[in-house]
């Protein structure tokens, strides 16, 4: 493997050298600095690469995402910036994969609030709002479905793309964590709707009022945020040959990853 290193202010002309001889570029940069990853959109032009993956892993930013979710403006801006960057004009092209939240390491890392070692959850509202989500894995997988389509395949060249391993609900998830461990005690569950949260997101650290926004976006019984991508054109599982999985084989071998 080929390592390349810039300077940590990313200028623009070594940016442009890195990637000089690419046929593609994957962005996994934070979508915290719009500036830097529309530099990087500028380098990508200027060395003539002919794909570009921007860092747009995640849940989409529809209008209803950004007006709650404060860091999703960034990730609209770059969309933006790369679609203006690229339009009418030969040479890079793009798709972007929204994903959802990574199930599996949220699971793992009490992101979707669930506790699997203290077997706690916090229930937001009625528990039953459905909701897209990806294993890490999966993602990978369409990033490279994705690089292996010709570049003038029109169902991904500048398209945004909507992946999804399965679309489920929290209490769903619940049900199957506890039919999982049956001889194990069962799950202390907390509730909190979706407003409290909210309340809870303005006194909180900058990361838990992160979390608690992006919660009440996938959880929240009361608005259609976009998040079971199923019902969404845009939905390319099909389209980039994804194998169907299976929400309760994951789960076990998550709990199975955690027991080892």
């Amino acid at each position: 493997m080929k390592v390349l290193s810039v300077p940590d202010d990313y200028p623009l002309s070594n940016l442009t050298k890195a990637l000089q001889g690419q046929d593609a570029v994957v962005s996994a940069l934070p979508a915290t600095d719009a500036t830097l990853s529309n530099r990087i959109v500028d380098a990508c032009i200027a060395a003539k690469v002919k794909r570009y993956i921007p860092s747009e892993f995640g849940n989409g930013t529809c209008e209803a995402a950004i007006e709650q979710v404060p860091l999703y403006i960034q990730k609209a801006e770059v969309a933006r910036y790369l679609d203006e960057a690229t339009r009418d004009r030969d040479g890079l092209t793009w798709s972007s994969i929204d994903c959802g939240q990574f199930f599996d390491w949220g699971l793992k890392e009490q992101w979707l609030d669930f506790d699997l070692e203290k077997k706690e959850v916090t229930i937001y509202d009625s528990g039953d709002k459905r909701w897209s989500t990806t294993c890490i894995g999966t993602v990978g997988i369409a990033v490279a479905k994705v690089l292996a389509k010709p570049l003038d395949d029109e169902n991904v060249r500048n398209k945004k793309l909507l992946i999804s391993s399965f679309t489920t609900s929290q209490n769903e998830v619940l049900k199957m964590l506890e039919d999982q461990d049956k001889a194990a005690r069962k799950w202390t569950v907390k509730k909190m709707t979706s407003i409290e949260a909210l309340e809870k997101a303005k006194t909180a650290s900058d990361s838990d009022a992160l979390k608690l926004r992006i919660l009440v976006l996938l959880y929240a019984d009361a608005k259609d945020n976009g998040t079971e991508f199923e019902k969404d054109v845009r939905w390319a599982n099909e389209l980039l040959g994804l194998e169907k999985e299976d929400l309760r084989s994951v789960i076990e071998k998550i709990l199975s990853s955690q027991q080892d």
